[in-house]
């Protein structure tokens, strides 16, 4: 029984320091901006969804060993916005995970986002149903 413990404790060690050494070998630019494309929420001026196209920015202002970050959002968004907001996340070598307060807070609040490496087009991508997203080097 000792020795399964052992094992187990000396397996999540390294299972940790392999997270660790991915996330800081997978160096984050500093600045990256993208956009935002396809079928917005609720537009009360037109009855239903809305086209969006704009434009979005992050700046990483820390990556630590963890694989967390610090920095801060900018989104011109129809409806939400940001400039300059802070923003935390992490990113495990894969996925970019973001999260940064929108105005008006009472509308748009707190909001997350997901993007995943492409190793295509772009350097992070998200597709859902209605729009997609991406990030690129400045």
């Amino acid at each position: 029984m000792r020795r399964r413990t052992l094992l187990l404790a000396l397996c999540a060690v390294v299972g940790s320091l392999t997270f660790a050494q991915t996330a800081a070998q997978d160096k984050l630019p500093a600045a990256m901006s993208g956009r935002w494309i396809g079928m917005g929420g609720e537009g009360a001026k037109q009855g239903g969804r809305i086209p969006i196209d704009f434009a979005w920015s992050i700046k990483i202002a820390r990556q630590n060993p963890n694989g967390t970050i610090e920095g801060t959002l900018s989104y011109g968004g129809p409806q939400c916005s940001a400039k300059d907001a802070p923003m935390t996340g992490t990113f495990d070598g894969t996925e970019l995970k973001l999260t940064a307060q929108l105005e008006p807070k009472v509308q748009c609040g707190v909001q997350t986002f997901r993007m995943r490496k492409a190793g295509g087009k772009h350097l992070f991508e998200v597709k859902g149903q209605n729009r997609e997203g991406y990030l690129d080097p400045n």
